[in-house]
């Protein structure tokens, strides 16, 4: 009982944080739209092999030098501004979804697996929020005297939350029917997702510890 009133407060809001809307969710979606499901699971586990970077650095107290250090932070928060603003503007010159016959037939060129599975880690690792994110959920939800195998399961179940999450965006935004409606209107959709991305760096831009 002690372990589920531990395990299930942790559960609840890991999902409540991987649910809300963010680089992480337009990266699957676009990724799941613009290419194919494979490509979209690949962009997921690369989400969730990030979240194995913050988790691992939380447990070790990693996380607290990135929320904590002005320099660090602001440095992660500069590259991860960068690299949300390329994603834009990658997205809104994209040339997935056709809007011609002509276009149609043009062939478009998906990643390949292995920057399927990077776009997914640089992207989670590209906003120090989520520093901030694992330093609330190690320091104020996970007791320090929390025994090892406790944490490892912690780690295992905030993972399947993740991977879980991701792959069902992956699974829901590459069928066959939401994708036709990307082909039909994909370029109005892309101006959307680019916009989107480019506004997510901004606001990172802006974002104080």
């Amino acid at each position: 009982m002690d372990l589920l009133a531990l395990l299930l407060p942790i559960a609840f809001v890991h999902l409540s944080a991987v649910i809300s809307p963010g680089p992480n969710f337009l990266i699957v979606t676009r990724n799941s739209l613009a290419y194919s499901r494979r490509i979209g699971l690949l962009t997921a586990r690369g989400i969730t092999l990030a979240a194995v970077v913050w988790i691992s650095s939380g447990m070790l107290g990693f996380v607290a030098i990135v929320s904590q250090s002005a320099l660090v932070f602001n440095l992660v928060k500069v590259l991860g501004t960068v690299y949300l603003v390329w994603m834009g503007l990658q997205t809104l010159f994209h040339k997935g979804g056709h809007t011609t016959p002509e276009a149609a037939s043009a062939p478009v060129t998906p990643p390949t697996e292995r920057q399927a599975v990077l776009g997914g880690v640089l992207t989670a690792l590209s906003n120090p929020k989520g520093a901030l994110y694992f330093l609330f959920l190690f320091t104020s939800m996970i007791p320090a005297d929390t025994p090892p195998a406790t944490k490892l399961l912690i780690a295992g179940m905030l993972l399947t939350i993740s991977f879980g999450w991701y792959s069902t965006l992956a699974l829901a935004f590459s069928s066959a029917r939401i994708r036709g409606l990307y082909q039909r209107a994909g370029r109005w959709m892309n101006v959307a997702f680019g916009s989107l991305w480019i506004g997510l760096g901004i606001k990172l831009a802006t974002t104080t510890r």
